[in-house]
């Protein structure tokens, strides 16, 4: 690994790409530009910041087209029309999948804020694109946690496809900032010292994401739902009951004075006779 450790970019901060190419490198220089691309800290951040972005992007989308589509949606007397005589009662209950995946992205989204706070401390010429960085990060998390929040609302029982391909990439990624510090603690070079903090959150991202890239094969967001039959209340049933027999009574009472009133009519009209 002494062709990684000892380049100047693993732990520089910069973009430039003066120093990519090395000569006394044995390596081809498309190598060496990946290399460069996936390891060093800028070409990271970019990276990362670029995930984030494109999935905040599209998530704003989708969400404009669901506005747009219930807005123009059927009325409720329609849905009223359609709605089934026998009620059903829906029970939603969550798994240990569910409180895990809120966990873990509220865990990152924490991590991520945290960061952004010490980015601010820091003497380093780029701190507020470092701060950026992971404020981005952050906001995504929150979101990304919120959206898992939502789904129980909706009773969704497989997580959008959107999301699931962000915790892939955001695993990849997450992955590549893992490397990156190894790098670091076995170049020992004295200008990784500021890279630390990012190192220590890198090394506690990687089995956080490692769960919800296995969240994002399974699919499942851990939200079941049971229906049955709505069983009305006692109190209703004997209120029924009570309606029931007051009109077997008063149906009884009728017929009872309808026979006794038959009964005089025509006592009285054989008297006449």
């Amino acid at each position: 690994m002494w062709w990684l450790s000892s380049s100047p970019w693993v732990s520089g901060l910069s973009c430039s790409s003066s120093e990519v190419i090395e000569p006394s490198s044995s390596l081809p220089a498309p190598i060496q530009w990946l290399r460069f691309i996936l390891l060093s800290p800028c070409p990271q951040r970019l990276l990362s910041s670029a995930v984030d972005l494109l999935f905040l992007i599209i998530l704003t989308l989708f969400a404009l087209h669901k506005l747009c589509s219930s807005s123009s949606s059927s009325s409720t007397t329609e849905a009223d029309i359609r709605k089934p005589l026998i009620a059903r009662r829906t029970v939603t209950r969550t798994t240990g999948l569910f409180k895990t995946t809120v966990v873990a992205t509220i865990l990152l989204s924490f991590c991520s804020i945290v960061l952004c706070v010490l980015a601010f401390t820091t003497r380093t010429k780029l701190k507020l694109v470092d701060a950026l960085f992971w404020l981005i990060h952050a906001v995504t998390y929150a979101v990304i946690a919120v959206l898992v929040l939502h789904e129980k609302r909706f009773a969704s029982t497989n997580h959008p496809l959107t999301l699931r391909i962000y915790w892939v990439s955001s695993f990849i990624v997450t992955t590549l900032f893992a490397v990156s510090g190894i790098l670091h603690l076995i170049s020992g070079d004295p200008s990784a010292a500021s890279l630390r903090s990012d190192d220590v959150a890198s090394f506690v991202s990687f089995p956080l994401t490692a769960v919800l890239l296995i969240v994002s094969i399974r699919g499942s967001t851990g939200i079941v739902t049971t229906s049955s039959v709505a069983i009305p209340a006692k109190s209703k049933i004997r209120r029924f009951r009570t309606r029931q027999m007051c009109v077997i009574m008063m149906r009884r009472i009728r017929m009872t004075y309808n026979i006794i009133y038959d009964y005089i009519d025509r006592t009285t009209s054989l008297d006449h006779t």
